[in-house]
Order: structure tokens, then C-alpha cells, then sequence
């Protein structure tokens, strides 16, 4: 080996190597090789431009990966920013529309009134979404109706899609309720175990808070839906109140007429029967008509009325009950003369 090294020996300067070199060649000369080939010098010149170029390379990609991360952060950021202010303009709109449809309900009092539906913006989906169709009241007076037993279930799937909060304490006492002066009291003083107000426990479920304050249910509904509760009740009861009188005023009058037709209908039967028992009884007052002895004709000597001959005894003729003639005297019955009216016995020149 050390021939064929030897064959290869180039004469090299010290002044010229550079600093690796010239270090190799003291390192071999200290082993007794005073010169270096030319493939030695070429392998180490290689392996310093390889190790020089994979740390640059190394920086270059470490660099290169951070601006990569750097870039994909800013564009996450962007993105999430651009999705932010979407999200902000959906819901920006989506509450215009809901108070447009607020607005438009402040204006309804009458059990006639419109209601229009107030959606609700859903936050997981980005869009709005309409209250159900067979449930939302149309009209003021199915809004009313609500709060009857037979329209709690609805009322619930109402207030479940708006989302309403604090129905667990609807009509419960708490300490807010307290008076002031009581409050003020507890503050300064210390209240013993058996002094202490104890709360109603809370609802544990959305029915039963209706179930057990309706009204409140009904006046929270009419918060979402942007409808003044108070004037529609005042509303509501007045046409109930108009609607009771209006309807106790049409049945007097309707008893009034019946009544005044049922006695025009019995003064007109009465005037028929009248006019034909009169028409039968002097139709033919001579008809029939017996000569009548002198003690049947008064004391005046008179034959009597046809009305007195055609009434029966002991009535007064038919016209006196009418009021078209003046009372005559009753007459008995021929038969009994003792008991006749007007009745004497004969004069004593008759006798004679």
C-alpha cells in the first residue's frame, strides 16, 4: 500500500493547502505519511460541502416550514374571522327580521287581530326557523284560548321552541318577594331556625309550570311574540263584558216582542170570539120570541132589551164585558117568580 500511495504523490506547497488539508498532512506525517493523495483531498472537500449543504438545507426547510405554519395560521385566522363576521351578519338579520315581526304585533288588541309569526334563529345551523304551523295562534283569540286545559300542550311546544328560562320558579314565592321592611330587618338582625321562610320547591318540568301559573305562561309567550298582554286583557274582558250585556239586552228584547205578540195574538182571538158570540145572540133578537105577560114586562110596562132576553141568568150580557154597552139588569130565571127583579104584587084595583 505504500508503494501505490506513493506512486500518487503530488508535491504539494504547505502555504497553498487549506487549513484541512494542511492538518491532514501533519496527521499523516505524524504517522509517517508526509503527503496526501488527490482522491483523499477531493472525498474530504466533498464531505465538508455535504455537511455545509445539508445544514443549509435543514435551515432552509425548518424556515420554510415556519412560514408554511405561519401562513396557514394567518389564513385560519382570516377564515375564522370572515366566518365570525358571517355569522354576525346572519344574526344581525335574522334579528331585524325578528323585530320587524315584533313590531308588527305591537298593534294587535282585538280578539280579531293578526298575529304574525316571530321566527327564531337557530346558532348551529346559521338560519332561521319558523314556529310550527298547527300550533302558532293566528289570531289574538286562539292566543287567548292558550291558556285554557285543553291548549297547555301547545303552550309548551311554544315556550320549548322559543327556549324561555326561569319557568322552574313561575308563580313560586322568594325572597324577592318579601317586604322591605322585613328584608331590612333580616339584614340587621339574626333570624332563628324557626323563623326562617322556607321556598316553595321550584317546577320540574315545563307543564307543571304552566299547569300551575297559566297567566304567567301565557304573558312570557306574549314577550317572544312582541304582543302587549295587559291591553289585550283589558281588551278581551271589555268585549266580554259588551258581549254578556249585548247578549242579556238581546234576549229581554226578544222575551219583550214575544210577549207583546202572544197579547196582540190573544186580544185578536179575543175580539173574534167576541164579535161572533155578539153576532150569534143579535142576529135575530125576534126570532123565537114568545109573547111576554105584563108581569114579565116591569114595572114600566116595557117589553125588555134584546141583550136582556139573549143573556143567559145570572150574567151580564157579552157587550158589558167588551165595554160597548151599559150594564142592565140582571134577570132571573122566568120560572121563579118570587125571585124575579123588580117584581110586586098586583094593585088592589086590579082585584077589583
Amino acid at each position: 500500500m505504500t508503494s501505490a500511495r506513493q506512486t500518487s504523490v503530488l508535491p504539494v506547497s504547505g502555504s497553498k493547502l487549506p487549513a484541512m488539508a494542511r492538518v491532514a498532512t501533519e496527521t499523516h506525517a505524524d504517522v509517517g505519511e508526509p503527503s496526501l493523495t488527490a482522491s483523499y483531498i477531493h472525498q474530504e472537500l466533498s464531505r465538508f460541502a455535504d455537511i455545509q449543504a445539508r445544514g443549509i438545507r435543514y435551515e432552509f426547510q425548518r424556515q420554510e416550514k415556519r412560514m408554511h405554519d405561519q401562513i396557514e395560521g394567518q389564513d385560519e385566522r382570516a377564515h375564522a374571522q370572515f366566518e365570525d363576521v358571517h355569522a354576525r351578519f346572519d344574526l344581525l338579520q335574522a334579528t331585524q327580521v325578528i323585530i320587524g315581526a315584533r313590531q308588527s304585533n305591537q298593534t294587535a288588541y282585538r280578539l280579531t287581530s293578526r298575529i304574525y309569526p316571530v321566527e327564531m334563529f337557530d346558532t348551529t345551523k346559521q338560519m332561521l326557523c319558523k314556529p310550527p304551523e298547527d300550533i302558532f295562534p293566528r289570531w289574538v283569540g286562539s292566543f287567548w284560548r292558550l291558556k285554557q286545559p285543553r291548549n297547555w300542550s301547545k303552550l309548551v311546544k311554544l315556550h320549548e321552541f322559543y327556549k324561555t328560562e326561569g319557568w322552574e320558579r313561575w308563580g313560586v314565592q322568594s325572597f324577592e318577594d318579601m317586604d322591605g321592611e322585613d328584608a331590612e330587618q333580616d339584614e340587621h338582625q339574626e333570624v332563628e331556625e324557626e323563623d326562617k321562610v322556607e321556598l316553595v320547591p321550584g317546577h320540574t318540568s315545563l307543564a307543571e309550570a304552566i299547569e300551575y301559573a297559566p297567566d304567567i305562561a301565557l304573558s312570557e309567550l306574549a314577550r317572544h311574540l312582541g304582543l302587549n298582554y295587559d291591553e289585550i286583557g283589558v281588551r278581551v274582558t271589555n268585549a266580554l263584558v259588551s258581549d254578556i250585556s249585548g247578549r242579556i239586552t238581546e234576549q229581554r228584547t226578544k222575551r219583550a216582542s214575544s210577549a207583546m205578540l202572544d197579547l196582540m195574538q190573544q186580544g185578536k182571538r179575543c175580539k173574534t170570539l167576541g164579535t161572533r158570540e155578539a153576532d150569534a145572540q143579535i142576529s135575530s133578537p125576534t126570532e123565537g120570541k114568545q109573547p111576554l105577560s105584563p108581569e114579565d114586562e116591569g114595572n114600566d110596562g116595557n117589553p125588555p132589551s134584546p141583550t136582556e132576553v139573549n143573556t143567559p141568568p145570572g150574567r151580564l150580557p157579552l157587550r158589558d164585558l167588551i165595554g160597548n154597552d151599559v150594564p142592565t139588569k140582571v134577570r132571573e130565571s122566568p120560572r121563579t117568580i118570587s125571585t124575579k127583579i123588580g117584581w110586586k104584587p098586583p094593585s088592589t084595583s086590579s082585584n077589583s
